[in-house]
């Protein structure tokens, strides 16, 4: 997507996050995906530990993973992951043989401090800017994590992304995508932002970013200052040949909600879709008011739209269509747990409702749904998700970026189930391909108006197809 995923929750980013991505992510005001740190996780590297230089933001975010990861990993592994970060940037830049690898072997402190001597010889010779060396290592560590809520934002996006958390404007390149492996489907463009001022559209397919067909390039690629340009190299339905597209790193903000009525048949239906979950009450207060208009003009059900949701704050949405209960339980990896109970203040009456999900849902955009189809309130239409469902919390650096990191397990519904890596399956399936994108047809919204509509009239209702095993 054209943004880090918002946190999710937890970010979600994410994204949920993706942020988020969303979501895709934060430790939360108002009752966050995201939990608590570990208690009493004291650094492994204290601050006296060869803190000149920009090696101190490698050791800021180094101990950020060392000590908050939701499974812990070796310090070991992440020392070598920060070095070959490093050290890949100076080779690309053409600055001669590095400095030999240093033993990360042994007490971590003894292994940060050798990494550290190294680390000055290398900034010492090559012609690299420092902080973008320091930025290098710190992402070799994230890449290493491999997690979708553990990332890397310098300071302009990191601001940005605390700001799109209450609504406000992010920095990148303003669409959004699927977070399966490459190619990415572009599913949305936000008005006005960077992305449509290049001719991007929904239904591309992105094959690569500045040439980089990595799992990881969206979001080493896409973490960019205003301003710099992004090349995406994309596949457009109809057309044989791969184009470039140029896209220039700037602000956007996604629309707050978007609501409308459905009228196919002879009932009306009340659609929703908002692309990141807020935090604070604002964003629920919108889609309260929205309801209460579908409810003037006699709708009987509702569907979400989170197809292009990276997550978020789960909390103040969730609450809406909850009218009682436990939604789910974040656990730390020092076993603290936090639960997610309803707070009393649902909408009333709860009408049948289906939630569009997809590639391009993570986070709080598959937790909430799959934790309300738990409480027997929703049901799944769409496509598979992404499987990023853990939640996040940010560690701001000294020089105003950010890092991320994934803290907390999320176990959903009654069994206490943990579908990070696995994602949840829709019960009605509706893929929307490329070509559907690019036509304006929407196979998941028609199958979801269907199910309503069949669902108020008490006609013979769909079979559900079975989720995932361990996804129910």
């Amino acid at each position: 997507m054209g943004a880090a995923r918002t946190p999710a929750h937890a970010r979600g980013r994410p994204r949920l996050a993706a942020l988020a991505l969303l979501l895709a992510a934060l430790l939360l005001a108002s009752r966050p995906l995201a939990a608590p740190v570990p208690a009493n996780a004291a650094p492994l590297v204290s601050q006296g530990a060869s803190a000149d230089g920009n090696v101190a933001l490698v050791r800021e975010a180094f101990n950020a993973i060392d000590t908050r990861y939701f499974n812990p990993v070796s310090s070991a592994d992440l020392l070598d992951a920060a070095w070959r970060g490093a050290t890949a940037v100076a080779a690309a830049a053409g600055n001669g043989t590095p400095p030999a690898e240093p033993d990360f072997s042994g007490a971590p402190a003894d292994a940060y401090t050798r990494f550290a001597t190294a680390y000055a010889a290398l900034e010492a010779a090559t012609a690299i800017d420092p902080t973008e060396l320091a930025y290098a290592a710190i992402r070799g560590m994230t890449a290493f994590i491999g997690n979708c809520h553990t990332y890397f934002l310098p300071p302009t996006q990191a601001t940005a992304q605390r700001a799109a958390e209450d609504g406000g404007e992010l920095v990148g390149m303003g669409f959004r995508r699927g977070y399966t492996s490459p190619p990415w489907l572009v599913t949305y463009i936000v008005p006005g932002g960077p992305a449509e001022a290049a001719g991007l559209q929904a239904g591309d397919a992105i094959l690569a970013y500045d040439g980089d067909s990595s799992a990881l390039a969206p979001t080493t690629r896409s973490s960019r200052a205003e301003g710099e340009t992004v090349l995406l190299t994309i596949r457009r339905p109809g057309e044989d040949t791969p184009r470039t597209v140029p896209i220039v790193i700037g602000r956007y903000r996604f629309p707050r909600l978007e609501s409308r009525i459905i009228q196919r048949g002879p009932n009306k239906l009340g659609y929703l879709r908002f692309f990141t979950w807020e935090r604070g009450e604002e964003q629920a207060n919108a889609i309260r008011a929205a309801v209460a208009a579908f409810e003037a003009q006699g709708v009987v059900g509702w569907v979400i739209d989170v197809r292009a949701n990276g997550g978020g704050y789960a909390g103040p949405i969730a609450d809406l269509f909850t009218p009682a209960g436990d939604l789910f339980r974040e656990v730390t990896r020092d076993g603290r747990s936090f639960t997610l109970t309803a707070d009393g203040s649902a909408i009333a009456p709860l009408r049948p409702l289906a939630f569009l999900i997809g590639p391009g849902s993570g986070s709080a955009s598959e937790i909430v749904p799959e934790a309300l189809r738990e409480a027997g309130t929703a049901v799944l239409v769409g496509e598979h998700t992404e499987g990023c469902m853990a939640g996040t919390s940010e560690v701001p650096l000294a020089d105003g970026s950010s890092i991320w990191v994934t803290s907390v397990h999320v176990l959903i519904g009654s069994g206490g189930q943990d579908l990070e890596g696995i994602g949840v399956d829709p019960d009605i399936a509706a893929p929307l391909t490329a070509a559907d994108l690019a036509a304006g047809r929407d196979p998941g919204l028609d199958a979801a108006v269907s199910y309503l509509q069949q669902a108020a009239g008490h006609a013979p209702v769909p079979t559900l197809a079975p989720a995932l095993t361990g996804a129910r």
